[in-house]
């Protein structure tokens, strides 16, 4: 369970990561602002 637990989060950091990359590759106004929460 503690395994499964880390590898998610690092599945959602990873998710993450991958989103604000596409976010700064397409970076608009309104995803400064979402990168920026991020």
């Amino acid at each position: 369970v503690v395994f499964l637990g880390i590898d998610n989060i690092h599945a959602m950091r990873d998710s993450l990561a991958r989103l604000r990359e596409y976010l700064d590759t397409h970076g608009a106004a309104s995803s400064d602002g979402l990168s920026s929460f991020l």
